[in-house]
């Protein structure tokens, strides 16, 4: 799993960045949902849902501002719901379908 460090936000949000991760790196519950989650999906599945998540947060950032775009992804409760659903999914078409309708947002 890559991790990443936030491109800048205020001051509480920047201290919560590693206890976010730290809490997700060692839920074992967690860990172990993660897995069953992929565990069947070929390496093209792994990198479209990479490049589906990826353009999807994008297009949730681009709703505000530079200095919004997280707050503005908060609001967006339909999209992340969406996104969700596609990280749960083990249907490519799906993934795919719920991909597209973010991108339309």
């Amino acid at each position: 799993m890559e991790m990443r460090g936030a491109d800048g936000g205020t001051s509480d949000m920047l201290c919560a960045l590693p206890a976010f991760w730290v809490g997700l790196l060692h839920d074992e519950d967690f860990l172990h949902n993660a897995l069953d989650i992929i565990v069947h999906w070929t390496p093209e599945e792994r990198q479209n849902l990479r490049n589906m998540a990826a353009r999807a947060l994008a297009n949730l950032a681009a709703h505000g501002d530079s200095n919004s775009n997280n707050a503005a992804v908060g609001q967006e409760a339909s999209a992340l719901e969406a996104l969700v659903q596609l990280t749960r999914s083990l249907s490519l078409s799906l993934s795919l379908s719920l991909s597209l309708s973010l991108s339309l947002m």
